[in-house]
C-alpha cells in the first residue's frame, strides 16, 4: 500500500510540474514556437550545415590519426629485438582496467595506465627514451591516441605497437612453437 501511495505522489508531481510549467510559461513557449516557425527553413539549413562541419572535422581527425599510426608504429619483432638487446623501451599498456582484468596477459615489464591518465605519466616518463604504447583495440586506436598526446606534449620517441597485445601474443606463440623439436613431442 505504501508503494501505491508514493507512486501516486510521484506521478502527480511529475505530471503536475509539466502542466504547471506550461501554465506559467505559456506566453514564452508560444513566442518561441512563433520564432521557430518564422525561421524554420533557415534553422534547418543552419543545423544541417553545422552537422556537416562536425562530420567533416571528425573525418579529418580520423584521417590524421590513421596517418599517424601508419607512420609511427613499431612492429612486435622490432620491439622484441629491442628488449632482447638490453635497450628495452618504456612500455605502457593503455587498455582499460576492465580489459586488463578480463585478459591478464601483458608484455613483461609494461606499465599500466588508462588512456585518460596518459597526461599524468608525463612527469614520470623520460623524454629521451623510446616509449611504446599498446592496447587490444582495433587499429591500435587507444595506443595511437596515447602516443599522439605525448607527441603533442613534446615527446619525440613515442610509438604505438602495431597489432597491439594480440600481435605480441602471436609472436610469443610462434616463437614457442618454433622451438619445439620432434624429440620434445615424444
Amino acid at each position: 500500500m505504501r508503494f501505491i501511495f508514493f507512486d501516486a505522489i510521484g506521478t502527480t508531481l511529475w505530471a503536475g510540474l509539466a502542466i504547471g510549467g506550461g501554465m506559467l510559461l505559456h506566453r514564452q513557449v508560444d513566442s518561441f514556437i512563433q520564432a521557430l516557425s518564422s525561421i524554420g527553413g533557415v534553422a534547418i539549413l543552419l543545423i544541417a550545415g553545422l552537422l556537416a562541419l562536425y562530420i567533416a572535422w571528425r573525418w579529418i581527425e580520423r584521417q590524421r590519426l590513421v596517418r599517424f599510426v601508419r607512420d609511427h608504429r613499431i612492429g612486435v619483432e622490432e620491439l622484441h629485438g629491442l628488449i632482447g638487446s638490453g635497450n628495452a623501451p618504456v612500455i605502457v599498456d593503455v587498455r582499460s582496467l576492465t580489459a586488463r582484468q578480463e585478459d591478464l596477459r601483458r608484455i613483461p615489464g609494461a606499465l599500466e595506465a588508462e588512456l585518460a591518465d596518459v597526461r599524468q605519466l608525463l612527469a614520470h616518463l623520460p623524454r629521451d627514451h623510446l616509449i611504446v604504447f599498446y592496447c587490444s583495440c582495433p587499429n591500435e586506436a587507444s595506443a595511437a591516441h596515447a602516443a599522439r598526446q605525448l607527441r603533442e606534449a613534446g615527446f619525440t620517441r613515442v610509438r604505438p605497437l602495431a597489432g597491439g597485445l594480440d600481435a605480441w601474443i602471436a609472436l610469443a606463440e610462434a616463437s614457442e612453437s618454433a622451438q619445439v623439436t620432434p624429440e620434445d613431442l615424444q
